[in-house]
């Protein structure tokens, strides 16, 4: 699939994910108590379903935007996400109290099918010729690789203020957190065109100080107070972190190639994830949580080192766009 929205072009497979997320939708319509494999099948296909809606959904973003406004089409798309994430959970717990689990069940099969309906009359991105040789676009590798730094630093937030301000004080990490996602969700909207004025290597330094400066002070914050101050600077580090690793990643890559290499790209925020669960977990236990801000911010320097080599191997002008 990595290759396919190349070939295909990117509408056709954000198309296919949609509809692979109904059909793992509709898979929990069909489960009974001697059929609960089908729990794990359905969870299965909407995975593979979201990773294609998600990757093809971003390139297909990227395409339709004007050159100059690529970093904003990728915010405003991640930002649909992000809605979608919070809003989802919200609608189906809703029902589920309310009108019970079948209505649940037929919430998660009739959303993806009104997002297939949204597709109607929006433009088709565009299709290389057959003849483009396929290849894994290298050039996103140093992006993906930033991007899970990136995702590391996050996750000591998301994953450890409240059991680090519940340590510390009375409580209150749940707010850090939601400064945080209330941080990324303004500087998505009133941000999200910096990379593209600013450039993507600038924009993505400025994010990683930002990312370093943030958890250094929920590392040290007696409060959850003074710990809302660093979430919030998180918050517009990683409305920022995105779309700037995400240019670079495009920018650097053959047009042919640009579906792939954001799949290459996006591919980054899993490793991040995965990688945070193991070495966060593993400092926490041995050292306590202190010493999983510490790592975060290692990870911080370690990211805009990623970004500073990227620039510094081609040349002082990097566009945008």
């Amino acid at each position: 699939m990595l290759f396919r929205s190349d070939r295909r072009g990117a509408r056709a497979v954000f198309a296919l994910g949609i509809a692979l997320i109904a059909v793992g939708s509709g898979l929990f319509l069909l489960i009974t108590p001697d059929r609960e494999w089908l729990l794990f099948a359905a969870r299965m296909v909407q995975g593979v379903g979201q990773a294609c809606m998600f990757t093809a959904g971003l390139a297909w973003s990227v395409q339709l935007a004007p050159a100059s406004r690529r970093g904003q089409a990728m915010s405003l798309f991640g930002l649909a996400v992000w809605a979608g994430l919070t809003l989802g959970p919200l609608a189906a717990q809703f029902l589920l109290d309310h009108q019970g689990e079948g209505a649940a069940e037929w919430f998660m099969l009739i959303a993806p099918a009104l997002g297939l309906l949204s597709m109607i009359g929006i433009a088709a991105s565009p299709i290389p010729p057959d003849r483009v040789p396929i290849r894994l676009p290298r050039e996103a590798m140093r992006p993906s690789l930033g991007l899970m730094a990136g995702a590391v630093v996050m996750a000591t937030i998301t994953g450890f203020a409240v059991l680090t301000f519940d340590q510390r004080s009375d409580g209150g990490g749940a707010y850090v957190i939601a400064a945080y996602g209330a941080a990324t969700f303004v500087g998505r909207v009133a941000f999200g065109h910096l990379p593209d004025r600013l450039g993507s290597f600038a924009s993505g330094a400025i994010a990683f100080v930002l990312a370093l400066v943030g958890v250094a002070i929920i590392g040290v914050a007696p409060s959850w107070q003074v710990g809302l101050v660093g979430g919030a600077i998180c918050g517009l580090s990683w409305s920022q972190l995105f779309p700037a690793l995400g240019l670079m990643a495009v920018d650097r890559t053959p047009g042919p190639q640009l579906n792939s290499a954001i799949a290459i790209y996006t591919a980054g925020f899993d490793l991040g994830t995965l990688l945070a669960g193991f070495t966060l977990g593993y400092v926490a236990n041995a050292s306590g949580y202190g010493s999983v801000y510490a790592l975060g911010a290692a990870f911080a320097v370690v990211g805009l080192g990623i970004v500073l080599s990227m620039r510094s191997s081609t040349g002082a002008h990097a566009h945008a766009g």
